[in-house]
């Protein structure tokens, strides 16, 4: 969406962006989520390695000193599978969560970023474009949190679930 802004050289307000979704058929619609969908996948490596990084900003205590790669654990995660089908499956879903949430903050840090780069273009700083800016950093952090929170999860599942099995 940002992105939109930059190519049309638009201010960025809310009226445009309700006026385009307003005017915006299915067609475009589906177009436009297919887009999204595609485009956030070619950032998962980008966001994961932006993860990483800041994970170890937690320090020991949330990573319990362990390697942020889950797959350096895939010996034990082969054990889980093997002896544990059910608790694989879950850290799964887990390991899904945690990557739509660096994901979801690696977007909004560039949607942050883009808002600053085209706000400064512009010279359009507004109520609305600063409260966007905002809420857009807030939501990258509290993402980040939730990413963190997930990466603990996983680390804890697969200890009890290889002392387990």
């Amino acid at each position: 969406m940002m992105l939109c802004f930059f190519i049309t050289n638009t201010p960025y307000s809310y009226d445009v962006i309700h006026d385009f979704l307003k005017n915006m058929s299915a067609g475009e619609g589906i177009v436009i989520i297919f887009l999204a969908y595609f485009i956030g996948f070619c950032f998962h490596y980008p966001a994961y390695e932006t993860f990483q990084p800041l994970v170890k900003l937690w320090g020991t205590k949330r990573t319990y000193g362990l390697e942020i790669s889950i797959g350096k654990r895939e010996k034990e995660l082969v054990t889980i599978r093997q002896k544990s089908p059910d608790n694989f499956k879950l850290i799964s879903k887990f390991l899904a969560l945690r990557q739509m949430a660096y994901s979801m903050m690696f977007s909004l840090f560039l949607c942050f970023i883009m808002l600053i780069v085209l706000t400064n273009i512009h010279g359009n700083w507004n109520q609305q474009t600063v409260i966007t800016i905002i809420i857009s950093f807030i939501f990258c952090l509290l993402s980040l949190r939730r990413a963190v929170a997930f990466h603990q999860r996983i680390q804890e599942m697969i200890t009890e679930a290889v002392a387990i099995c």
